[in-house]
């Protein structure tokens, strides 16, 4: 395994829950943290907050000075508003235009950046049901696999002969301040809990420190590039993950699910995000060495709400 230490690297999305634990992660490291948004991130730990927008074009050339290695994680929030026709084209527009628009700025300005890490998600692989899927797997035909596909598309456009590329596949991420997990722990926590739908459908979760660690490793492991599932060995049932809720904050559940209907009355096509599922492998990720500090749901839990 051949590791290098990049001494400044630039986060776009990085007003995020996972962009801010990963800039905290790297300063810890005694690695500087640069932020890029559509607004000034001035707050530790960043040293720097620079501003682009990516709908208009408008870039701060001066944000890749010194920059050895990018984490890009910029893209609308895929669970914050209804999907109206017109909030999926900004979950997809966000993707694609701001990876062409930190493509043909790595062309136009000088700079030094010889990694680039991106996020992507498992959504790529739509409903997949039982069967177990990897980063060679087909993708799927709903709208989020299909903004996936577009959005990796564009990610390709980073990747020069000089610079390698990492694309991470994120699951579901569990972290207590924010993201699925308050949300899904809310109604357990009101006595109210119980699974969704047929309760069958796998979550493939990843706690949010070993995603943080994860994304450091793909920065600094030179052997890593293309394609990787960031998933913990672990998938569970929804119904599964709904008991180990309430197991970990000691509330009951309810036997009887929530039936899907509800769900898509109340979010329409969105619904899909809580009815479908995927069985997602970890192997190519536990392949490079990296080791998980929480390869089992009730140990996240219990690290993150415990």
């Amino acid at each position: 395994m051949s590791l290098t230490s990049p001494k400044r690297i630039l986060i776009t999305g990085a007003s995020g829950l996972i962009g801010r634990l990963v800039a905290a992660a790297l300063r810890e490291s005694g690695i500087e943290a640069v932020a890029l948004g559509r607004s000034a991130v001035n707050a530790p730990p960043f040293s720097a907050s620079f501003i682009w927008n990516p709908a208009t074009g408008y870039f701060d050339d001066k944000a890749l000075e010194g920059v050895d290695a990018i984490i890009h994680l910029a893209g609308a929030g895929i669970a914050d508003k209804r999907w109206t026709d017109k909030r999926k084209q900004e979950i997809l527009e966000s993707r694609i235009a701001s990876a062409h628009l930190l493509a043909a700025k790595l062309k136009s300005i000088p700079n030094q950046v010889r990694t680039i890490v991106a996020a992507s998600a498992i959504g790529y692989y739509g409903n997949s049901g039982e069967q177990e899927i990897n980063e060679t797997s087909q993708a799927g035909n709903d709208f989020l696999a299909l903004t996936c596909m577009q959005w990796e598309q564009a990610l390709n456009e980073l990747k020069q002969s000089n610079r390698r590329l990492a694309i991470l596949r994120i699951g579901i991420v569990l972290d207590a301040n924010g993201g699925a997990l308050p949300v899904m722990a809310r109604p357990v926590k009101m006595l109210a809990g119980a699974p969704y739908g047929n309760g069958k459908q796998f979550v493939s979760w990843i706690d949010s420190h070993d995603l943080v660690q994860l994304f450091l490793k793909a920065v600094m492991d030179e052997n890593m590039s293309g394609i990787y599932n960031a998933v913990a060995p672990a998938p569970v049932s929804n119904k599964q993950f709904v008991h180990a809720i309430g197991k970990t904050i000691h509330r009951p559940v309810w036997p009887i699910p929530i039936p899907g209907f509800i769900f898509k009355i109340i979010l329409g096509e969105q619904a899909e995000m809580i009815l479908g599922g995927q069985y997602v492998s970890s192997e190519k990720v536990i392949n490079t060495g990296f080791p998980f500090k929480y390869p089992e749901l009730l140990q996240s839990l219990q690290h993150q709400l415990g």
